[in-house]
């Protein structure tokens, strides 16, 4: 996790900062300070001690998660019987409701010891991811300015690839061949979705995008991309 970049990249503190500056929003980038500084510890080291403050850490975070879900619900139901206006795309509030709901869920099943069935749960996490891939791709194109035509096209590509890619995922044949072929192949994708994204996070950070794209979001997306990275490698 740390190398991937998942959890911070080089751009987040930065990004951070120019969303406080637009929004008036202010956020404590003492965490992400923290997080950069974070390292791996030996691989061999007996964690039998953790066990029992990571259940804990777990426990707390699956009762914060629950009443985002709460939240993210309600919203979701205002916005779609007009009660409330919001200069986002409604559909981007379902998709972070979904995120929360699929955390949830693994959380739970940590939480109760639930055996891992690979062959099961790699279909499902990358018809998962495949989508929210596709999602973003959209939600990015349509956040672009008119006159970005060719980051317009890029995105809509990549949106239509990840569809396509959740197509498959979701006909797959459970053998073990077949699972490492698609993942493999969904990895190469989603590198090039990722550079696309990072490349994305610069231009607006140094302001040579023109969009309505928050800073913070373009790195938020970028991190959810070397997460999918991160379990494709694991998976081929």
């Amino acid at each position: 996790m740390l190398h991937a970049d998942e959890i911070v990249t080089k751009h987040t503190l930065q990004a951070e900062k120019a969303t406080q500056y637009f929004s008036g929003i202010m956020i404590d980038s003492r965490l992400t300070s923290s997080e950069y500084s974070l390292k791996a510890g030996p691989g061999n080291k007996d964690i039998s001690k953790l066990m029992e403050p990571v259940r804990r850490l777990n426990q707390h975070s699956l009762a914060a998660v629950n009443m985002i879900i709460q939240y993210k619900t309600k919203l979701k139901n205002d916005i779609s019987s007009c009660k409330l206006f919001i200069n986002v795309y409604p559909s981007l509030i379902d998709h972070i409701l979904r995120e929360a709901i699929y955390f949830s869920k693994l959380l739970s099943g940590l939480q109760k010891g639930v055996e891992i069935d690979m062959k099961t749960d790699v279909i499902m996490h990358e018809s998962f991811w495949d989508e929210i891939m596709s999602e973003h791709s959209f939600f990015i194109r349509g956040l672009l300015d008119p006159d970005e035509t060719k980051l317009f096209e890029l995105a809509d590509d990549f949106g239509k690839e990840f569809e396509d890619l959740k197509k498959k995922a979701s006909v797959l044949n459970k053998s073990k061949k077949d699972i490492s072929d698609l993942a493999s192949k969904t990895l190469i994708s989603a590198k090039k979705l990722r550079d696309f994204k990072n490349q994305g996070v610069q231009g607006i950070l140094n302001c040579k995008i023109k969009s309505i794209i928050i800073p913070l979001l373009a790195d938020h997306v970028l991190r959810e991309a070397n997460h999918y990275i991160n379990l494709l490698e694991s998976y081929s």
